[in-house]
């Protein structure tokens, strides 16, 4: 039997569980419209950011910025267990809304271990103590925790735009992925691919495979679903959210939705923490 600790409350969402031993063979896919801190405390486990690929060992600790397509897959050897923190960017006021831009870095900033995640941890264990407290009590203490974590990882940020950390160097697959992260509300096709890039499709489709764990058109589909959750939040109907995010069509968008989150779009437009995979 596993374990798990939740809180939920107002722009936040933690997460603490052990899994027993069990293994996937292919990469978990989600995203969500929400920022990331994620912690393994015990296992190792492959994961996969946009075309980035770590091994995590414990002590391993992810930073994944909303509506970043990202995956993991574990190993059977030993539980798996970890800690996920996701929250709004509204919990963080304009004067502190800075120390979120660690969440931009990518490569190997967007992985800590080693002397880097020092303290985390015990931050991490007073959060999940924190989680049988009562309202307002628990509300105040997590976004207390919330800002001593990311002001740690902040500190380890600006160590890394001084140069002190290698990025990972850039490749073709790379360009692709950026190209579709700044475009993917346009109306993309492989053929638009193959013209811009200069490589033919089955050769793309192997390469992206490899890079993300999906294809190109299911990359641009669950992007295009995340951007939509996001407008929804800010009052958009799911219609005007769907056209927006590059949908053709109000029934392709909810064909996907379904097929992706399991239930209606209706029923996430006031929802924060919507479609949060519990990795």
């Amino acid at each position: 039997m596993g374990q798990i600790v939740e809180a939920v409350g107002k722009g936040y969402y933690f997460h603490y569980a052990i899994t027993p031993k069990e293994k996937n063979q292919d990469f978990t896919l989600h995203a969500h419209s929400t920022y990331e801190i994620y912690y393994l405390i015990n296992g190792r486990v492959e994961y996969i950011i946009e075309g980035d690929h770590y091994t995590l060992v414990p002590g391993s600790l992810l930073v994944i910025s909303p509506g970043v397509i990202h995956g993991y897959k574990s190993d059977a050897s030993r539980p798996y267990e970890r800690c996920a923190f996701h929250f709004s960017g509204e919990l963080f006021p304009e004067e502190k809304a800075k120390w979120l831009s660690l969440f931009s870095c990518k490569g190997k900033g967007r992985h800590y271990y080693g002397t880097s995640t020092e303290g985390i941890f015990p931050l991490l264990e007073t959060l999940i103590c924190g989680a049988s407290l009562e309202e307002p009590l628990r509300q105040n203490y997590v976004e207390n925790m919330l800002q001593a974590l990311v002001i740690r990882l902040y500190s380890q940020y600006l160590r890394l735009s001084k140069g002190e950390f290698p990025l990972s160097e850039r490749s073709r697959e790379a360009d692709i992925i950026n190209y579709l992260n700044n475009n993917f509300t346009s109306n993309i096709t492989l053929d638009t691919l193959v013209d811009r890039f200069f490589i033919n499709k089955s050769t793309m489709n192997r390469l992206f495979k490899k890079a993300t764990g999906t294809t190109v058109m299911e990359y641009i589909i669950r992007k295009r679903i995340v951007y939509a959750q996001q407008l929804m939040q800010k009052g958009l109907s799911a219609n005007e959210a769907a056209l927006s995010a590059g949908f053709g069509d109000y029934s392709c968008f909810y064909r996907a939705y379904i097929r992706i989150n399991g239930h209606s779009p209706i029923n996430d437009k006031s929802e924060v923490f919507v479609s949060v995979n519990k990795s």
